[in-house]
């Protein structure tokens, strides 16, 4: 037999019965979260931001950046850089200079110079380790003789060493030294008006390969 205080009563207990849920899904939450903090604590110790902060990601950043040691020997450059990850980016230099000094000297020289580079701490911040690449197009006047590349441009290869010193958040002062293998293959010509070929040879160095004191300017993350 239908009862119109059946729903009524049905309401009461419904409603008397939902604090001691709320309080049970509270606990459960609540101990949840517990569990999942320890579990973080266990792999990754330290405080609760460092450990937020460990598990963010890191911005891609692109930086402008230029040798100011290449602009005191008169030679243009400006490079790229665009890091990926935390401890690795990718570097860019190209270096022109055009200049005919006499009809004794002159430094024309086109270069590119790809570079990898590992950051122990994070990109942009510190020390460093790279493993470079030099290739180069040249035609030197030098007193008696005119040098330049034939057949193939001048090609070389390096591990480097550096360290960026961050000035404020978008400036930054890097200093780097390299070392490696270059190995070019020339004519050499009489150093005079549309000299005749003297002979052609084959050269290789070994040793520093690159110095640095640059300039860097933080474009944007990525």
């Amino acid at each position: 037999m239908y009862s119109p205080m059946l729903p009524i009563i049905t309401a009461v207990m419904i409603l008397s019965s939902l604090p001691a849920w709320a309080e049970d899904g509270q606990n459960y939450f609540t101990e949840t979260e517990i569990s999942y903090e320890i579990s973080q604590e266990e792999q990754y110790p330290g405080s609760r931001e460092e450990r937020i902060d460990s598990n963010s990601g890191y911005p891609n950043v692109f930086s402008l950046k230029s040798n100011l040691l290449f602009w005191c020997a008169d030679i243009p450059n400006l490079g790229a850089s665009v890091s990926f990850g935390k401890h690795w980016s990718l570097n860019f230099d190209v270096l022109y200079c055009p200049w005919m000094i006499d009809d004794n000297y002159s430094l024309k020289c086109a270069m590119i110079l790809p570079e990898i580079r590992i950051w122990p701490k994070t990109n942009l911040k510190g020390h460093f380790l790279d493993f470079h690449l030099s290739v180069g197009w040249y035609n030197l006047r030098w007193k008696d003789y005119r040098y330049q590349d034939v057949d193939r441009p001048l090609i070389g290869a390096g591990i480097g060493y550096g360290y960026h010193l961050e000035l404020n958040k978008n400036w930054g002062l890097e200093f780097s030294i390299g070392a490696g293998y270059f190995n070019t293959r020339y004519n050499r010509f009489y150093n005079v008006k549309n000299g005749a070929v003297a002979d052609t040879k084959e050269s290789s160095y070994w040793g520093i390969d690159r110095v640095g004191i640059s300039i860097v300017y933080r474009i944007c993350d990525l």
